[in-house]
């Protein structure tokens, strides 16, 4: 058996050159399964700042708005999709909708179906992964049903927490 084919352990490795090859190997797999969240993970960010470059370009109000905007708002209802800990009645819809598996008890609501996924792939059982797609687009829809009000909100809520008129109005806008 080569390196890298088949399931299971590499043989012992004799020399630098066999090392060098297990090394590229398993950085390829980790690239080939990483790679794809790394690009997200720019995307996403590459359009905040972006944008937040351009609009920089018109004026320290409208920068201090879309900041605010994109970098408080915009984090806090992302963060709550993705990493809310599951404790309290999420957990409970979390625990309804998940199969008998309960190693995912307390996880974050995007990260569940994460965990969900590998235990019913690694268990043979792959058709559940759709199962578990479609309650998680549930959840995640009810959950953003419930951040809405941050969305339409926006201005007063931003004054509330102590943000200049000026800049939770065009924060405001910008959200809306």
């Amino acid at each position: 058996m080569e390196i890298g084919e088949g399931e299971g352990d590499y043989p012992p490795l004799r020399s630098w050159k066999e090392v060098n090859s297990m090394v590229w190997t398993e950085t390829l797999k980790l690239w080939r399964v990483a790679g794809p969240l790394a690009l997200q993970i720019m995307c996403h960010f590459g359009i905040e700042s972006i944008t937040t470059v351009f609009v920089g370009h018109i004026g320290n109000l409208e920068l201090s708005a879309v900041s605010v905007s994109l970098f408080i708002i915009g984090t806090f209802t992302f963060g709550f999709l993705r990493r809310f800990d599951a404790n309290g009645v999420y957990r409970l819809v979390l625990e309804y909708f998940s199969s008998p598996l309960k190693e995912e008890r307390g996880l974050g609501m995007g990260s569940a179906l994460e965990t969900l996924c590998g235990q019913a792939y690694g268990a043979g059982q792959v058709h559940l992964l759709g199962v578990y797609l479609q309650r998680s687009w549930i959840i995640l829809s009810m959950t953003s049903v419930i951040l809405l009000p941050f969305y339409i909100f926006a201005t007063p809520i931003l004054k509330v927490c102590g943000v200049e008129d000026g800049v939770a109005d065009l924060a405001g806008q910008f959200r809306a």
